[in-house]
């Protein structure tokens, strides 16, 4: 959006991310990164949410609302969930829409179908002695609602690579890796000696506070690429009504 002038006054935000991570486990139960219980609430209790022509909007039932995601032209069977990203994302001033589609394997998306007990029951997060396999992929595609030209980066890491070298999954490398980028920015700018109480939308970045925000990126292997080839995008399933909140 920065990189975009005064081209376009506003600017559609999306969110992708598609965990592919799977690992042999016991008593038939399903890989997931990170807490079950938090993402049985996210994904089949709290209702979908996303700004729409600056206005916050949220599915009308229960449970995160279906959609199909291309990945390389590939439909993967997705949810829009509410995710504290689309809201920090749509209080910026030129973001018109903004919203978090959610993909995991195709198994575990299928327990999103049946009850949260049950779901509950055969998801779990592997010890550290298990290996696992599949890519993690976050991707953020921005479109220029006036021009169309878009862009998309992507954060993609090897769940194997990753524990193999760390013995934690790379949901948990990503995770952990984004409070480091915030520790080092408190410990190693400007923002430390402020007395600011902000969220990723109204904290003050300069150019000079971009650069920095790379180079910590950079030290910390946060390593965002070019994503235009996936050719992301999205596309209806199902019949879900929407309310405005």
């Amino acid at each position: 959006m920065e990189r975009s002038g005064d081209r376009d006054p506003f600017f559609e935000v999306s969110i992708f991310e598609y965990d592919q991570l799977h690992a042999d486990l016991n008593e038939s139960k399903l890989a997931v990164g990170w807490s079950p219980e938090a993402l049985v609430e996210e994904v089949m209790v709290s209702p979908a949410f996303w700004v729409k022509d600056k206005q916050q909007v949220e599915i009308g039932r229960p449970g995160a609302g279906k959609i199909l995601s291309y990945w390389k032209g590939t439909p993967v069977l997705s949810r829009r969930v509410g995710h504290e990203d689309v809201w920090n994302i749509g209080k910026l001033n030129k973001v018109n829409s903004a919203e978090f589609v959610y993909a995991l394997d195709s198994r575990v998306m299928a327990a999103f179908e049946g009850g949260t007990d049950d779901a509950l029951n055969l998801l779990e997060v592997p010890d550290p002695d298990v290996p696992v396999f599949g890519m993690e992929q976050v991707a953020v595609r921005v479109r220029g609602a006036q021009s169309g030209k878009e862009e998309t980066l992507v954060w993609a890491v090897d769940h194997e690579d990753v524990w193999r070298r760390h013995n934690i999954n790379a949901v948990q490398y990503q995770t952990g890796k984004s409070l480091l980028l915030a520790i080092a920015l408190l410990q190693q700018t400007r923002y430390g000696r402020q007395p600011l109480n902000c969220c990723a939308a109204d904290l003050p970045i300069s150019g000079q506070d971009w650069e920095n925000i790379e180079q910590l990126m950079t030290a910390l292997d946060i390593c965002w690429t070019d994503a235009s080839a996936l050719a992301l995008r999205t596309a209806p399933l199902g019949d879900d009504f929407y309310v405005p909140t």
